[in-house]
């Protein structure tokens, strides 16, 4: 049976080379119904090909180029570094920022390069990256992203204070996380966690055990 890259033929040789191959006979007529119209893509004439050849040809698939590192995935003793879409940018993560956040509290389903890390806990995660980046004095701040619990995705802050986030609204969250951060650092507190899961309350446990403070907002 012939055998050909569709494909390459019709980018180099353009359809003057299929209507050599069907007059000298190397082609099958049936085939050039593949290339018949010069409106069709090589997409449409592999598509056609294919079928002709019960799936025997096929168009070279090629990974998207990753961006550049925003944040790192630290699971299950590996180390890697995904770019915006969440795709695997690099599994050597010598050559990435040390102020990069880090995304903590599943294991990858994947650690190959050019791949993506389509879990829930990355879905989730890159929400709350997102949110943090509407506001780059936060994103600075930001350390971890913890993933263990879905319902309730949990940041630590450089200077480790822990922030629980609740589900879903990060971004306004950040802000509301941003406004208490400059409350408390006008009352010269210092906060160990700050808790943001309730609607109209944010609950900030000091570092001194006396000291709780919830303020409405």
């Amino acid at each position: 049976m012939f055998r050909t890259n569709l494909r390459e033929m019709a980018m180099v040789g353009g359809v003057a080379s299929v209507l050599a191959l069907v007059g000298t006979g190397t082609m099958s007529p049936k085939w050039f119904g593949c290339f018949a119209s010069l409106g069709r893509s090589v997409e449409d004439a592999v598509s056609c090909a294919r079928s002709s050849l019960g799936g025997i040809v096929t168009a070279p698939e090629s990974k998207p180029i990753p961006g550049p590192v925003c944040v790192l995935v630290a699971a299950d003793g590996n180390i890697l570094g995904l770019d915006g879409a969440a795709l695997i940018a690099t599994s050597d993560t010598a050559c990435c920022r040390s102020d990069l956040p880090v995304m903590t509290g599943f294991v990858p389903t994947t650690v190959v390069v050019g791949d993506v890390l389509p879990v829930a806990e990355v879905v989730v995660g890159m929400a709350v990256l997102k949110a943090f980046e509407s506001r780059p004095e936060m994103l600075k701040a930001l350390s971890e992203i913890n993933l263990g619990d879905l319902d309730n995705p949990r940041v630590i802050l450089r200077g480790g204070i822990v922030v629980d986030l609740g589900g879903g609204h990060y971004k306004r969250k950040v802000e509301r996380l941003s406004q208490v951060l400059g409350e408390l650092k006008r009352l010269e507190a210092k906060p160990k966690t700050i808790d943001l899961r309730f609607a109209r309350q944010v609950v900030v446990r000091c570092n001194e055990p006396s000291n709780s403070i919830k303020k409405e907002v």
